[in-house]
């Protein structure tokens, strides 16, 4: 960081012999600026901007005080030192209120000088990260927003308190709002043209008309989706300020049909289950409609289903594969994946994963060689006790008793 220093002198002497005091200093002063009195030095302050101010008190026309009074209004991040005679006491007492840093007594030593002008620096530094830290906070602060959003609505805060306490910091969170999900897509003809209006689409969502306190708007490929944060109840009007809002996207892009859809929570933690209702709920409804007038239809699963299973088939072994786990790496919360796969299979996500691993486990117990506690860990169970309890819930007899029959027969 280069500084930059400006010296507000009305004696000349007194201005060169600080400035060649500077010449010899390492304190990283890049620039001296001299002004003669403080009108001069104002305006040089309001075009330059230096970091560092060395002004007398007493000046002709604008005295020290009041030229530093109006830098500090404009430039808050300037470093004031004031320059005074030992009869100035009271007007140093009156700089160092209105903000000035330090100060120094004529006649001036180098080594105060150096000390004063050292101090003042670390400070103007400190403030310049500190400033420049907040600017990075703040070009950060979209993402952060996104990536808690998406993980609130996809379930993976598994306690509500972490995500409070998080969301506190990026939105207004309490606990004690209401929530609302929108969702919006063109049709299909539209939907390369729509991506190019998805800023504008955002700000007339986020033009707080529906009565929300703050709006968050996103992307999912070549849609938006819109979270609504509501003090207290949603308003009763807000079905049809989201409808407003609908014809206005409409008027101000002119691309054809935009389809706006939304589903609202009265807790934080029901935002997960809308959004999956939001997102798959139209997609289902048809789903049933399909099956039902189709006798095959059976046969057919969604790829929800297929992704399921073809994870538990790859990794039945591993301790870690429970549902809540498949449901945050599918993006999809617990209740919804158990739901659709009920629907499809007519059993539970965690029964198909105890079947696989106790069609393994039977396969593996025809070897002799293995230990019952070996099998369990081959199957994802690190408790022998445990694999027990699910081998007979599931088989009717023990692991023993299994081995034993089969032993028998061969």
């Amino acid at each position: 960081m280069q500084l930059k220093l400006l010296i507000c002198e009305d004696e000349e002497t007194t201005r060169h012999a600080l400035r060649k005091m500077l010449q010899g200093s390492q304190l990283g002063i890049e620039e001296v600026l001299e002004a003669s009195d403080g009108v001069q030095g104002l305006r040089m302050a309001e075009k330059y901007r230096p970091e560092l101010v060395l002004t007398d008190i007493r000046m002709p026309g604008l005295d020290g005080i009041q030229m530093a009074r109006e830098i500090l209004a404009v430039h808050p991040e300037s470093r004031i030192i004031m320059v005074s005679a030992y009869t100035d006491l009271e007007y140093l007492k009156h700089a160092i209120q209105i903000g000035a840093v330090d100060y120094l007594f004529k006649p001036i030593q180098m080594d105060e000088l150096e000390s004063v002008l050292e101090n003042a620096i670390l400070q103007s530094r400190s403030l310049h990260r500190k400033q420049e830290l907040l600017q990075l906070v703040e070009r950060q602060e979209p993402y952060l927003k996104e990536n808690f959003v998406k993980r609130l609505v996809s379930g993976q805060f598994i306690n509500l308190s972490d995500a409070l306490q998080e969301g506190r910091h990026l939105f207004s969170l309490s606990g004690q709002q209401s929530y609302a999900l929108a969702r919006v897509f063109p049709g299909p003809e539209i939907r390369e043209q729509f991506v190019r209006y998805h800023e504008r689409c955002q700000e007339i969502l986020s033009s707080g008309c529906l009565g929300q306190t703050e709006t968050f708007c996103w992307r999912e490929g070549e849609e938006l989706l819109a979270l609504f944060l509501f003090e207290g109840e949603i308003p009763a009007a807000f079905r049809t300020g989201l409808s407003g809002l609908k014809r206005q996207m409409e008027e101000s892009v002119k691309i054809g049909r935009l389809i706006c859809l939304f589903e609202t929570a009265t807790s934080l933690s029901g935002i997960p289950h809308v959004y999956q209702k939001l997102m798959h709920g139209e997609k289902e409804k048809e789903k049933e409609k399909t099956s039902s007038a189709s006798p095959s239809s059976g046969v057919n699963q969604s790829l929800l289903v297929s992704r399921i299973k073809e994870i538990v088939s790859s990794e039945y072994s591993d301790p870690a594969l429970t549902v809540n786990a498949i449901a945050v790496r599918l993006h999809y919360t617990t209740a919804y994946i158990c739901m659709m796969f009920r629907r499809e299979t007519g059993s539970t996500p965690g029964d198909y994963i105890a079947q696989v691993r106790m069609l393994h486990a039977k396969h593996l117990l025809q070897d002799v060689s293995l230990k019952f506690s070996e099998i369990a860990a081959l199957t994802g169970y690190e408790n022998e006790n445990y694999f027990s309890k699910v081998f007979k819930k599931y088989e009717g007899i023990t692991p023993t008793e299994f081995r034993k029959i089969r032993c028998e027969e061969s």
